[in-house]
C-alpha cells in the first residue's frame, strides 16, 4: 500500500482506525486531482477512481458535510470520470446496494435516498439514477409494497424521471407513492401534499390541465392546513398554479400569483435562494407574454444571476434560464445575442440529459429558428436535422412532431432553391404522412401541395398536377371548395394549366 492508498485508508475506514470526516475530505481532494490527471491523460490507473469512488456509504456520509465542503469535492470527481468509469463505479453503488439486509435497507436507505435527491438537486441527473433505481429495486425486493421507505424512494425516482421528461415512468412511480402515502397518513398530511404537487407538475408539462388543477389545488390545502399560508411549500405550489393558469389564458390572474409566490419564497429564504431565481424566473415569462419586455428583461438576468451563482454554469436550470432569457431577446429583434445565449443552453443541455431528451430538442428547435429568420439555411438544416433523429428516436418516425419538422425543412430549402435536397425529404415527408394519418387526411394534403410545388418548379408539371389535385380534393371535402387553402392549391394548379 503506498502513502495515498494509506491517506484514503484512513478516511474511508478501510483499516482499524476510526472514520475520520476531515482525512476522508483530504483524501477527496486527492481523488480529484487524480480525476483532473486522468481526464488529461497524465495519469493512466484508473482503478484508483473507481475504487474509491464506488464506496457509496462514505459518498452518503461526506456528501452534506458541510465543515469540510465534501459534497463540492464529490461532484468534481464525478465530474471528471469517463462514462466507462462511471458505469464501473454504477456497478459498485448496485452491488453495496444489493447487499443491504432488510435492517440495513431500512435504516441506512433513507440516507442513500437523500444522496440520490442530492444529486439530482445539483443537476447530476444519470448519477442519481445510479443511486435511485438500485435502492428502489433493493426495497421492492425486501419490503412490503405499502412501505413508506419505498414511497419515499418511488417518489424521488419519479421526480427524476420527470427531470429526464420520462412521462409514462414518472407517472407509475408518482402515482404509486401517492397511493402508499394516502394509506398510510392523516389526510392533510404535508407528503401527501407532496406527492399531488409532483404529480399535477408531471400533468401540467405534458398540457393537461384538467387534470393538473384538482391536484394542485389539493395540495394547497393541505400545505395551508398543515404547514400556513406562508411557507414555502405553499409558495411553491401558488406559483406552479399561476404557470397553469397562464396556460389556460388567464395572464393578469397569473401574474398577481406569481408575484405573490415570489414575495413569500424572498420572505422564507431570502432573495438570492434558487427557488427565488425560479420564481423570477416564471413571473418574467408571464410579463414577456403580456408585452412587458423591459420588466421581463430585468427578472430573467436576476434569475440567471442567482442560478448560475448558485450551480455554476452547467446546470439544467441555468440552460433553462438562459433559453427562456434569448426568447426575450428574439422577441426585440436582438438574433446575435439571442443565438448566442441558444447555443451556450443547447451545449449545457447536450451535457447534461441525452441527445433526445425534451429539453434538448426544445433548444434545438429555438436556435433553428432564429437562423430560419436571418436566412442561415446551412445553420439551419444542421439543426433541424439534428431535430428530426432526436424526435425520430423519442416519438418515433410517424408522429406528427416528427414529420412536421421534416416537412419544413423541406419547405425551407426549396424556398432558398435548394431542390436537389429538398426533394427526397418532401417525398419522405409525403410517405410518413400517409402512413401516420392516411391517403385522403387533411394533415397529408400539406405535403401533397408541398411535394406539388417543388415539382412545379423543376419543372415536372404532369406529377405536379397529380399532387396538387390530391391536396384539392381532400381540402375541398374537409374545408370547403371556398376555403383560403382550398383556393391557394386552385390556384397554383391553375398557374402550371395556362
Amino acid at each position: 500500500m503506498n502513502a495515498m492508498d494509506e491517506h484514503l485508508a484512513t478516511g474511508y475506514g478501510q483499516t482499524n482506525t476510526a472514520f475520520d470526516s476531515r482525512v476522508a475530505t483530504e483524501a477527496l481532494q486527492q481523488i480529484v486531482m487524480l480525476a483532473k490527471l486522468k481526464h488529461d491523460g497524465v495519469a493512466s490507473s484508473h482503478e484508483p477512481l473507481i475504487m474509491n469512488l464506488g464506496r457509496l456509504d462514505v459518498l452518503v456520509i461526506l456528501h452534506d458535510d458541510k465543515d469540510n465542503h465534501a459534497g463540492k469535492l464529490i461532484l468534481q470527481a464525478l465530474d471528471w470520470l469517463t462514462e466507462f468509469e462511471i458505469n464501473q463505479v454504477f456497478k459498485l453503488w448496485g452491488d453495496s446496494i444489493s447487499g443491504l439486509d432488510l435492517e440495513n435497507t431500512v435504516s441506512f436507505g433513507p440516507r442513500i435516498c437523500d444522496f440520490g435527491d442530492w444529486l439530482a438537486y445539483w443537476g447530476r441527473y444519470k448519477l442519481a439514477i445510479g443511486v435511485l433505481r438500485p435502492l428502489f429495486k433493493q426495497q421492492r425486493l425486501l419490503l412490503s409494497c405499502d412501505d413508506m421507505g419505498l414511497a419515499r424512494t418511488g417518489h424521488s425516482l419519479g421526480l427524476l424521471h420527470l427531470s429526464m421528461s420520462e412521462y409514462e415512468s414518472a407517472k407509475k412511480l408518482l402515482e404509486t407513492a401517492l397511493i402508499v402515502r394516502e394509506n398510510n397518513l392523516d389526510a392533510n398530511h404535508p407528503e401527501i401534499a407532496n406527492s399531488l404537487n409532483s404529480l399535477a407538475s408531471l400533468h401540467l408539462e405534458q398540457n393537461n390541465y384538467d387534470d393538473a388543477e384538482p391536484l394542485f389545488m389539493r395540495a394547497l390545502s393541505i400545505y395551508e392546513k398543515s404547514l400556513g399560508k406562508n411557507h414555502i411549500k405553499t409558495a411553491t405550489v401558488i406559483d406552479n398554479l399561476a404557470i397553469l393558469i397562464r396556460c389556460k389564458g388567464d395572464d393578469k390572474t397569473s401574474e398577481l400569483m406569481h408575484r405573490k409566490a415570489l414575495e413569500m419564497t424572498e420572505n422564507n429564504l431570502g432573495d438570492k435562494h434558487p427557488d427565488v431565481a425560479r420564481c423570477l424566473n416564471n413571473l418574467a415569462s408571464c410579463l414577456m407574454k403580456q408585452g412587458d419586455l423591459l420588466g421581463a428583461e430585468s427578472l430573467f438576468k436576476r434569475a440567471l444571476e442567482i442560478i448560475e451563482k448558485t450551480f455554476g454554469a452547467v446546470h439544467h436550470l441555468t440552460a433553462m434560464c438562459m433559453q427562456n432569457y434569448a426568447e426575450l431577446l428574439e422577441s426585440t429583434g436582438n438574433y446575435s445575442a439571442a443565438i448566442s445565449i441558444y447555443q451556450r443552453s443547447l451545449n449545457i443541455l447536450e451535457v447534461i440529459f441525452d441527445n433526445h431528451h425534451a429539453n434538448v430538442i426544445s433548444s434545438l428547435d429555438h436556435l433553428a429558428s432564429v437562423y430560419e429568420k436571418i436566412e442561415l439555411v446551412l445553420e439551419s438544416t444542421e439543426l433541424r436535422t439534428r431535430q428530426i433523429k432526436a424526435l425520430e428516436q423519442t416519438k418515433g418516425i410517424n408522429d406528427e412532431d416528427t414529420i412536421m419538422v421534416l416537412q419544413n425543412l423541406a419547405v425551407m430549402l426549396r424556398n432558398h432553391g435548394n431542390l436537389e435536397k429538398a426533394e427526397p425529404l418532401q417525398r419522405e415527408s409525403v410517405l410518413q404522412f400517409i402512413q401516420a394519418f392516411g391517403e385522403d387526411n387533411i394533415k397529408t394534403a400539406i405535403a401533397y401541395s408541398g411535394l406539388g410545388k417543388l415539382l412545379t418548379l423543376k419543372g415536372e408539371f404532369k406529377e405536379a398536377k397529380i399532387n396538387y389535385l390530391k391536396a384539392i380534393a381532400i381540402r375541398q371535402r374537409d374545408l370547403g371548395e371556398d376555403a383560403e387553402p382550398t383556393k391557394l392549391v386552385r390556384q397554383r394548379l391553375e398557374e402550371i394549366l395556362i
